[in-house]
């Protein structure tokens, strides 16, 4: 590998096995921002699992004296540690004589995934007892090196993976001979155990797949826990198997990269661009991945942000929508696919939406009061339920799907509403419609499966006739057949006279030139342009056009007044 890819432009990742010790200080000096982060190269460390080289043979295995450069540079340095089999690193990761039974895919073929060089990295199984006795040796050793040296590094825990539609899936995932070996004592430990049909299975396997993975956090969290900030998801663009399979049947294979961005804004999770070829990263996609990298690290903890410009605060991303779903059905495979929500969502507010477990929903003073926050009732017990009816009591927009949910369920909603004496409003409109007002708080009622909305077109009127009801603040481009991401932030000092500016992005990833107009809404001021490349701008009254050559992006200001 050439040495350039030693550093991620953007990322501020750097591979220290990728290129000579002489150079880091180089390297490293070239980063931008105030942050290194260094995944650790456990094969690189060791070919066994058992004897340790920290720059006794090897000057690039030097960790100390990596850190010793960070530090008189004046860059603060975070170590991440793959706690599964990592794809940028040939084997996984793993030392040579640890990678013994090769992980592989739900039809048996061979778990692996093309790095940016075009070369195939295999997995292999860490069910492997061999593979977690070494791992526990190598976090030790790691300790023993940070304590002896005086080494107070930040350590994050990577869980990689990739993202299939709208699933993140785990490289975790495995079904190998090893797992299945390991699974298969599971359940013979299980004195409970019956004989399981495939949904039964499916689960406990992935129950199983997710408490050897704890089994490896843990470990970590143990014997590094001096050194320890958290579990970092981290999905790799590029990095689903069929990629593989793609590139060996036709290799000029063009992958498509933009689908994965878009999960990525939806799910919150980190993508990174370790497996994308270099020519890609120097197109407008390489700006588009480190934009939204930014994004979802707008408070610049791992990422230095490149839209943190001034006294407001850094731009953090814009969203109009959150879909909550049980964890075990995920996006996918849940009714706000079927719907219509989901594709109502991606084309009227392209990547302003998220979708979050419902498990994991709270009401604080983080919560979001200007979105629309969408459950389903069958989806809520006692205590979410309890939560969303604070967030509409305290200023939230909901709107509730009925459909499914138990009689238990139906007479909780309906007592509280009963209790508080709060007004119904009754609408049809393709299927009935209840809404509630108390205050700045509104709570929607429906019961999309009940109104048989098959067809897309009236799924699509229905949620939009729902959300014209709310007050969005929304800035819409019309259908725009170019990628294009929004920001928002607290005005600077110099920006008080809004109450909040927000910040378009545009990028043309064609061959062709892209003109796009649109008008500016009422209460919003165009401020600046910034970031411009190969693109021109014009301004009339209330509207503005801009032409953006092939590989072209730029950055559009405006501030929201009242």
């Amino acid at each position: 590998m050439s040495e350039d890819l030693s550093v991620l432009p953007g990322e501020n990742w750097f591979f220290y096995w990728k290129t000579s010790a002489s150079l880091w200080e180089q390297k490293i000096s070239q980063i931008r921002g105030h942050r290194v982060f260094i995944p650790l190269n456990w094969s690189f460390h060791s070919e066994t699992g058992d004897v340790y080289d920290f720059g006794e043979l090897r000057p690039e295995a030097n960790l100390k004296k990596l850190i010793d450069i960070c530090n008189g540079l004046g860059k603060d340095f975070t170590f991440l540690l793959s706690i599964g089999p990592a794809p940028f690193i040939s084997n996984g990761g793993y030392p040579t004589l640890l990678a013994r039974i090769p992980s592989s895919l739900y039809n048996q073929a061979s778990y692996s995934v093309v790095n940016n060089d075009g070369l195939i990295h295999k997995f292999f199984s860490f069910y492997d007892p061999r593979v977690f006795k070494g791992f526990i040796e190598w976090v030790k050793t790691l300790s023993s090196y940070f304590k002896k040296h005086a080494m107070r590094p930040s350590l994050f825990a990577i869980k990689a993976g990739y993202f299939d539609g709208l699933e993140f899936c785990s490289y975790a995932q495995d079904n190998s001979v090893a797992f299945d070996s390991s699974f298969a004592r599971f359940l013979k430990s299980d004195a409970s155990s019956k004989t399981l049909n495939y949904e039964e299975e499916l689960t406990q396997r992935n129950e199983f797949t997710a408490s050897i993975e704890n089994l490896y956090l843990e470990t970590v969290k143990s014997e590094l826990r001096d050194y320890w900030d958290g579990v970092l998801p981290l999905a790799f663009l590029g990095g689903h198997p069929s990629r593989t399979i793609n590139q060996g049947l036709a290799p000029t294979f063009s992958y498509p990269y933009l689908p994965e961005l878009s999960t990525a804004l939806a799910t919150g999770i980190l993508a990174s661009s370790a497996l994308v070829e270099e020519a890609v990263k120097k197109t407008v996609l390489g700006k588009q991945i480190r934009d939204v990298n930014n994004i979802l690290v707008w408070d610049g903890k791992f990422y230095p942000s490149a839209h943190d410009d001034s006294i407001g605060g850094p731009f953090r991303p814009l969203r109009l929508a959150y879909m909550y779903v049980e964890k075990k059905v995920g996006l996918a495979r849940h009714s706000f696919s079927t719907s219509g929500t989901k594709n109502f969502l991606q084309r009227k507010f392209s990547n302003c939406w998220e979708f979050r477990e419902v498990q994991s929903f709270e009401f604080d003073e983080s919560t979001d009061l200007n979105g629309v926050h969408l459950f389903y009732l069958r989806d809520l017990d006692k205590k979410s339920f309890a939560k969303i009816l604070r967030l509409f009591m305290g200023g939230g927009k909901i709107i509730l799907d009925r459909g499914q949910a138990s009689s238990e369920q139906i007479q909780r909603l309906e007592l509280f509403v009963l209790e508080n004496n709060l007004p119904v409003e009754r609408i049809q409109y393709l299927g009935p419609i209840q809404n509630i007002t108390l205050g700045e708080g509104r709570f929607v009622m429906t019961d999309v499966a009940a109104s048989h909305l098959q067809n897309p077109q009236d799924q699509f009127s229905f949620w939009s006739k729902l959300f014209s009801s709310f007050d969005l603040r929304s800035f819409e481009l019309g259908d725009i057949d170019i990628p294009y991401l929004w920001w928002i932030k607290i005005p600077s000092n110099l920006e008080l006279k809004f109450e909040e500016m927000r910040r378009l992005g545009l990028y043309n990833p064609t061959s062709y030139k892209k003109k796009i107009r649109f008008e500016i809404p009422r209460n919003f001021v165009f401020a600046k342009m910034i970031d411009s490349f190969r693109t021109t701008l014009q301004t009339f009254p209330n509207e503005i056009e801009v032409q953006l050559l092939p590989d072209g992006f730029v950055a559009l200001d405006f501030g929201r007044f009242s």
